[in-house]
Parts: C-alpha cells; sequence; structure tokens
C-alpha cells in the first residue's frame, strides 16, 4: 500500500506501459480506509462493453484467460516489470476516504481519473467500497445516493464502481453488494466476490449459487490458498495462504467461476502473508500456471 502523495510519482513511473484497460478498486477497511488499486488486463472494454461488469462477454470456451494480479502484497524488488515476469498483471494502489463521520462521507478522486486519462490510462475502472463502521452508522439512502452521484460523474469515462464486501461491515457478501448495487441502479455500478469473506460467513457449499447470482454485475474475484471449512454451511475463519496451499478445491471454484463466463481480473490475496513478497507471490503464479491448466483441460 502506498500514500496518496505517492501516487504521481507512480504514474509517471508506468507512463510508458501500453495499457489496454484499467481497473481502479476501492476498498474501503476498517477506519474507512480505501485502496485503490489500477490493473492492466489484457483486454480492452468500453464502458458500453463492460455494462453490468467486466463479465458482459461471458466467454465460456475452454481458456482461462482472466488477467491475474497480486492483491495486496508487500515490497517486491523490480516492481511491475517482476510481476509481468512472474506471470501477474502490475498494479497501482492509493488510499482515499468514505467516512460517515464527515461530509461528504465519500468524494471521488477526481485528480487521478484525471490523471490517468492524461497519461493514456482510463478504461474499466472498478470502484470497491467496505465500510468500516457498524451498520447503525451508515445511512443506506446517503449511501446510495452518494454512489449514483459517482456513476453520473463517470458516465462515459470508461469508470466503473464495484462494492466490494467484507465480513464485519456494513456490506459483507457479493449478495449483499448486489443488493446495494441494484439500488444504485447504474449501469457502471457492480460487485467483488472475495472468496476469503465468503467462507467466512459460510457460503462454501453456496459459492456456486452466489457466482450465478452475481454473474451480469460482477467486476472482479478475489482468491487466496486456504483449507476446506470443516462444515462448509457455517461460519469459519479461514487460512489466507498463498496459492497452491490448504485443502480447498481451488480448480472446482475457478471450474464454477469459468462456467459464469467470467472473463474479468481475478486477484491473488495476500494480506497476512509472513514470507518474503517473492516467495509467495512466485509460488502462487506457479499454482495459478497449474490451475489454469487443469481447468482448461476439461
Amino acid at each position: 500500500m502506498i500514500s496518496q502523495n505517492q501516487i504521481p510519482g507512480l504514474i509517471s513511473k508506468y507512463k510508458p506501459m501500453k495499457t489496454k484497460q484499467l481497473i481502479l478498486t476501492l476498498v474501503l477497511i476498517h477506519g474507512c480506509t480505501i485502496a485503490v488499486m489500477a490493473t492492466e488486463p489484457g483486454t480492452p472494454a468500453t464502458p458500453e462493453s463492460a455494462v453490468q461488469g467486466a463479465t458482459a462477454s461471458a466467454t465460456t470456451g475452454s481458456k482461462l484467460n482472466n488477467p491475474f494480479f497480486p492483491f495486496l502484497y508487500g515490497k517486491l524488488d523490480g516492481g511491475a516489470e517482476k510481476l509481468k515476469e512472474l506471470g501477474f498483471t502490475p498494479y497501482e494502489m492509493v488510499k482515499e476516504h468514505v467516512d460517515f463521520k464527515h461530509t461528504p462521507a465519500f468524494a471521488l478522486p477526481e485528480w487521478w481519473v484525471k490523471q490517468q486519462t492524461k497519461t493514456g490510462r482510463p478504461g474499466l475502472i472498478s470502484v470497491c467500497f467496505i465500510y468500516g463502521e457498524s451498520k447503525g452508522a451508515v445511512d443506506e439512502a446517503v449511501t446510495v445516493k452518494l454512489l449514483q452521484d459517482a456513476a453520473d460523474k463517470l458516465k462515459g469515462s470508461g469508470v466503473e464502481m464495484a462494492i466490494y464486501p467484507h465480513v464485519n461491515t456494513y456490506i459483507e457478501t457479493a449478495e449483499q453488494a448486489l443488493a446495494l448495487a441494484r439500488k444504485v441502479d447504474r449501469n457502471n455500478v457492480g460487485v467483488t466476490l472475495n472468496l476469503f469473506h465468503e467462507l467466512k460467513v459460510g457460503n462454501c457449499r453456496r459459492l456456486p449459487e452466489v457466482l450465478a447470482n452475481v454473474k451480469d454485475h460482477l467486476k472482479y474475484v478475489v482468491i487466496n490458498g486456504t483449507n476446506q471449512p470443516k462444515d462448509p454451511d457455517v461460519p469459519c475463519y479461514p487460512a489466507i495462504l498463498p496459492l497452491g496451499e490448504g485443502t480447498f478445491d481451488m480448480v472446482g471454484f475457478l471450474k464454477e467461476v469459468k462456467k459464469i463466463g467470467y472473463d474479468g481480473p481475478i486477484g491473488q490475496m495476500c494480506w497476512g502473508l509472513k514470507d518474503p513478497s517473492i516467495d509467495y507471490l512466485t509460488k502462487s503464479a506457479a499454482a495459478w500456471k497449474e490451475y489454469k491448466a487443469k481447468v482448461e483441460k476439461e
């Protein structure tokens, strides 16, 4: 994670990259901090083609060609070029805030959007929200209006928003995020599915159903190595491991992701991993290639 005042320098650093599509992710964590992630998927998308999510093309062929990126990873020597070498999609992050103790509770990082446009990096931008306040502190009507206003400002820009669920917050699951997105009722507002948080609330057995329910609004998916819950219907605290570790059937899950026609970004959750970044990123990238081969084989 980097601070907001570091972003202009990063933008200059990545200016030479020929980005076809950009994803900006704003994630509210406890304390209402938002992380903004810009990724470089390999397939271009216009606001029209990306309506109701980056999945609209619903490719159900034999390939699993989703852009794969590391989400919330630590310092890595070599930066974006090293990520590319490992097989990931490079990304950037910036912080914003959604806080109902302040007015307005949320404002778009318009300076960032303008800067991206100047440097030739507009495209699909997914804005993901996690509420760090108690449910009683969040005014949903105000939230809906804020997201509607933000979506309207972004209309025609290629910018899209994806509501990010997080346990112990106002929006805990992808289906709750979908309910809010439907109230916002804007073509450029969708949802995120995070495997860790779905498992934590007891949705393991329901994952195929959840994916099917949110598929038309799905902007990106976050996965990580973990263990199969002892009871798939009971909330638990799943491990966050590099891909390739744990007993969870990741190939089975990715088959379900492919089955709904989702071809948007898939991120590897790295939050809390203790080993050096190069170690768990190398392991995760290798596991992704293995999973990809197995999914495409069938």
